[in-house]
């Protein structure tokens, strides 16, 4: 769910405004929309990764869901 979140907030706040910005404002036309396109995706590429280096800090906890194939592989 949050990369979905951080994808559509990036790519419509920060894309879609710096590429009318280089677009239009500074006359560079459709290479301007391109370049706002490759900036959104670098800012959402390095949201994703900072966000994945903090999960990756959290503990890994083991699940066991049937205790009885856990006996067995304990006891072999």
């Amino acid at each position: 769910r949050m990369p979905m979140l951080v994808s559509v907030v990036g790519f419509w706040c920060i894309g879609i405004p710096v590429s009318l910005w280089l677009g239009f404002a500074r006359d560079l036309g459709a290479p301007g929309l391109w370049w706002g396109f490759v900036a959104a995706l670098g800012m959402v590429a390095i949201i994703l990764l900072a966000r994945l280096k903090h999960l990756e800090r959290r503990e890994v906890i083991r699940v066991i869901i049937d205790e009885h194939s856990h006996e067995e592989s304990v006891a072999k």
